[in-house]
């Protein structure tokens, strides 16, 4: 598979390449050039960065990011999600899988915040179905921000009605997106 084949665009590229001591230098030598800005640095350069490194070395390829499961109930009708990832990361694909547990489980869950660091990823105001976001899902491609070691990241999730008595909805929920190795 060619480096091209990978899907990232150049501007994902920059953000990923200037915290990586290799590639890192090829994109601050362009800069001090006064060539193209990191954004705009070529596939074709990239590709021969990482050409000839071995399996397991550093590189641009996609990581999986787990929140911790949470679990929504009578009495806990908002939960929040938080990660935080331990290298330079931008979520492409949230991935939400619901467990309901009992006959009153089966009311609305929606996302009503998700942040990276204090900023917020949502356009506009409002809440959206977790389901838009199930493992079956398509056209969910997300761009979040970037994000560098350390920097939270939260999901806020509602369900309405709440489930009653013992009864629970578990949420699963991951990020997938590329980071440097």
């Amino acid at each position: 598979m060619s480096f091209d084949d990978l899907g990232y665009d150049d501007d994902i590229l920059g953000e990923l390449l200037e915290g990586d001591d290799e590639l890192g230098a090829i994109v601050r030598r362009r800069k001090a050039a006064g060539k193209k800005p990191v954004k705009n640095v070529s596939r074709s350069t990239v590709a021969k960065a990482f050409a000839g490194r071995a399996a397991g070395a550093p590189g641009v390829r996609d990581y999986v990011m787990p929140f911790p499961a949470t679990s929504l109930t009578a009495s806990v009708t908002v939960a929040t999600q938080t990660a935080q990832p331990q290298r330079r990361f931008i979520g492409r694909r949230l991935v939400i899988a619901l467990g309901r547990n009992g006959a009153s489980a089966t009311g609305m869950v929606t996302i009503t915040s998700l942040l990276v660091g204090v900023e917020s990823q949502f356009a506009s105001a409002g809440s959206v179905p977790a389901d838009a976001f199930g493992a079956t899902a398509v056209g969910t491609m997300l761009e979040l921000d970037a994000s560098s070691p350390g920097v939270t990241i939260t999901l806020t999730l509602a369900v309405s009605p709440a489930p009653t008595t013992t009864d629970t909805i578990t949420v699963a929920s991951c990020l997938i997106g590329p980071s440097m190795a």
